[in-house]
Order: C-alpha cells, then structure tokens, then sequence
C-alpha cells in the first residue's frame, strides 16, 4: 500500500510540459493514489469516521481507480483526450452521488451495478493493452497486459466476495504499473544509448567531414603557394638566365664561322636554352598526358641527334595519351628520356637512337630509349647517370630495367596506366 502511494504521488508530481505518455502516466499515478485509499484503514486504523462513510469511500475509490487507470492506459498508448472521457467521469461522479445517497439495503445493488460499468472499462482498457503489445512487439507493453488481466481477475473476485478492497487487486495494481514502468524506463535507456552512439559516430563523421575539408583547403593554399613559386622561378629563368643565354648564343654565332670552338659553343648554347625552354614548360600549372609531354622533346632531340651524326626514329604513340602527368611527373618523364637520349649519342658509338612507347601487361606503359651501338654497360653498377634515372624512376612511381648487350643498349621505364 506504501509503494502505490509513492508510487502515484511520484508519477503525479508536475512537469510542464507534458508528452501524451507522460499524462498518461499521472493518470496511472491518480490511479495508484486511488488503490492505497481502498486500504486507508492499513494508515489509520481506527479511522474516526462512520461505517457507512467508510464504506463509501472505499467502494468509490475502488471504481474511480478503473477509470483512472482505463485513462492511463489510453494516454499511455497515445491515444488523444475524448468526450467520452469527460462523459464517463461524469457519470461516475453521478454514481459516486447515488451509492452516497441510497439506503444501505440499497448500497450493495448500486455499487455492483457501478461494478459492472467498471469491468467493462477494464475489458476495452485490457484489449487496447494486449493489442498495443501486439503491435509494437514490447516486453513492457506485455507485462502491463498481464498485470492488468490479473488486476480484472481481482476485481471480479472483489464483485463476487464483496471485498472492495482485495488485496489481489492491490498488489496487481502496483506490480504491474511498477513492472510497466520498469520496462519502459529500461527502454527509454537503451534508446537514449543507442541515440548517444548514433550521435557519437554523427559527430565522429562530422568531424571526420572537417578534418577532410581542411585537409583540401591546406592542399589547394599548398598548391596556390607551389603555382606562385613556380610562376616567380618561370619568370626568374626567362627574364635572367634565359636572356642571358640568348646574349651568349649571339655573341656565339658571330663566332662560329671563324672557329670550330665557336661552332661548338654555338650548339651547346642551343641546347642549353631548349632546355631551359623545357624545363620552364614543364613548371606550366596546366596537365598534359605522355605523348605530348614527348612531343616537346622531339625537334631537340631531332637536332642533337643530327649534330652527333646519328638517326633518331620516333616510335611514340598514343600510349597514355587521356592520362594526365602533372608539372612534376611530366619533368620527370623529360629528363629520365634526355639522359638515355644523350647517354646514346655521347657514348653508344652506333648510328641510330630510338624512342617509342607501348602497352603492355594490359595497362602498363612501356617507354624505351633503345640505341644499336656497342653496348656493354654494366647495369648493376652505382654510376651517377644510371642512379639519377633510378631516383627520377622512384618519383614516378615506375619501374625502370637497363639491357646491355652486343646489340645495343636499352633502358626500359614501365610506367603505370592509372
């Protein structure tokens, strides 16, 4: 009796504002308040008041509690407030008016008439439990179904002895409102847990999205820094070197005829600037795939190739071409080729430098510098030339194979398709 006054005095207590289960759960408490008024002679037992008061009383308490529990249920199941709510109360008002009024011969009649409404309301309260049990498939829509049939099975054994006050339907009342709550509250914590994880990995992804995003705006100030420096050293190179070079290769020119130290220092002052012109070209922001990144190399090495009195065959096709190299892929590719282009001409001793590319492998990117002079480099030596095509071929994320032989001597660089 002690907790179902605890109890609906706690579920009673006022909270602003309220959600259609949080009233329907004052009303289980108005409910409960109810069940321990049917045993108020547990508090008080010489209670001062006449029997016949007490009778009243108790038997009024006993079929208010139904009809504030059936409203509970209702609210609870998140039904809204209807007129037939206000109907009902007032009829039981009016009833509770009569049982008071009537001869005590009358007494037992009205109140077992009274009872008889009252079981009807438990009956559709008991359907709208077990049916809200079925459908949301909850251990504490069950138990609150259970509890409230065993609490009907007290009452009709209240209506059959004539005991307003059964203590079966008492201990029914508060196990099952406790039993409810218990489960719902055990619900609302694993919701709430299960929300605090989603809103965990929300935040976590959230702050994965920023990071992500900072990560972009470091990588495009890098490369806005990197297009600034390229840009200063493009023009540095033009403007001071290159000039510089173009003063030097007119001077040299003048002295050409008259010398073959000046016919020398002629070319090397060409191939100097075509390489410098390279070279600024390949810091240019804009992409390009490896047939036209070779396509700058062919008239230079064209004319290198003339100048040592041997044929350059140019077998480059559209291998790679739609693939696009940035600035520092694409001066990786130029110098890795006029190192094996130069290698040939200076120290080959043939007649003839090829360089061609092709697939292979399905996806893999062959370019070959091959030339057919006298061959017999070692390629498993450290020498300064074959360790910058190595260093140059790791930047590239590439594989690079040097073949020397009687026919000739062959470097390989396997570039991946993708």
């Amino acid at each position: 009796v002690g907790l179902a006054l605890v109890l609906g005095l706690v579920l009673l207590r006022p909270s602003a504002p309220r959600s259609p289960e949080q009233a329907g759960f004052a009303w289980l408490g108005a409910g409960l308040v109810g069940v321990s008024v049917m045993s108020v002679s547990l508090f008080v037992p010489d209670l001062p008041l006449p029997s016949r008061a007490f009778e009243w009383m108790v038997g009024s308490a006993s079929h208010w509690t139904v009809l504030l529990m059936a409203i509970g249920v209702r609210r609870a199941c998140g039904k809204p407030p209807v007129r037939s709510e206000r109907a009902l109360m007032g009829l039981y008002g009016v009833a509770a008016g009569v049982y008071a009024l009537v001869p005590h011969l009358w007494a037992v009649p009205v109140w077992l008439l009274w009872g008889g409404i009252s079981l009807a309301i438990m009956v559709r309260a008991l359907v709208r439990l077990v049916r809200t049990a079925i459908a949301t498939r909850r251990r504490g829509w069950a138990w609150a179904s259970l509890f409230f049939a065993l609490w009907l099975g007290s009452f009709l054994l209240a209506l059959v002895g004539g005991d307003g006050h059964s203590p079966w339907m008492l201990g029914t009342a508060v196990a099952g409102v406790t039993g409810f709550l218990w489960s719902r509250t055990s619900t609302a914590l694993r919701d709430s847990i299960a929300s605090n994880r989603l809103l965990e990995e929300s935040v976590a992804e959230r702050e994965a999205e920023l990071e992500a995003n900072h990560a972009r705006v470091r990588e495009l100030e890098r490369a806005r820094v990197v297009a600034g420096e390229r840009e200063r050293m493009t023009r540095d190179m033009h403007d001071g070197t290159g000039g510089l070079l173009v003063a030097a290769l007119a001077l040299a020119r003048r002295e050409a005829d008259r010398s073959p130290a000046g016919s020398e220092l002629k070319h090397l002052l060409e191939d100097a600037i075509e390489d410098l012109r390279l070279a600024i070209a390949s810091l240019r922001p804009q992409q390009g795939d490896l047939p036209s990144v070779l396509g700058l190399l062919r008239q230079r090495l064209g004319r290198q190739a003339r100048h040592h009195e041997m044929i350059l065959a140019w077998g480059v096709s559209d291998a790679g071409a739609g693939i696009p190299l940035d600035a520092e892929r694409s001066l990786q590719v130029i110098r890795v080729v006029q190192e094996a282009v130069t290698n040939a001409l200076r120290h080959s001793g043939g007649t003839r430098v090829s360089v061609s590319t092709r697939i292979i492998d399905g996806d893999v990117i062959a370019l070959e510098v091959a030339d057919d002079g006298r061959g017999g480099i070692d390629p498993s030596r450290t020498g300064r030339g074959l360790a910058n095509l190595r260093t140059r071929a790791e930047r590239l994320a590439a594989k690079l194979e040097v073949r020397s032989g009687s026919g000739g001597t062959s470097v390989l660089l396997l570039l991946p398709g993708r």
